[in-house]
């Protein structure tokens, strides 16, 4: 599985923060540092298990933890509209 952008959001990085908006609904949403990463994987179209494989190699975390994050962020993203999850190839 993987995610991809709704297609009405725009989304800008301020100092390595994303600010993100639902054009709309006039959802707004702001991710720090590893959310905005998570974000920028997401927009790069990487599946799951990637987007995790990629945060382990860049962040000093244990995989769980990483997991963990990553899955509480899709899913606060997927309620406020702003990604849908979408099927991958690998």
């Amino acid at each position: 599985m993987g995610f991809k952008i709704s297609d009405d959001v725009v989304f800008r990085v301020l100092d390595r923060e994303a600010v993100i908006l639902s054009l709309s609904s006039g959802v707004y949403f702001g991710l720090d540092k590893v959310g905005t990463r998570i974000w920028q994987l997401i927009a790069e179209g990487q599946s799951t298990d990637r987007t995790i494989e990629t945060l382990l190699e860049e962040y000093d975390a244990r995989e769980e933890d990483v997991r963990w994050d990553f899955e509480a962020l899709t899913r606060q993203l997927m309620n406020k509209g702003l990604v849908q999850s979408t099927p991958t190839n690998d």
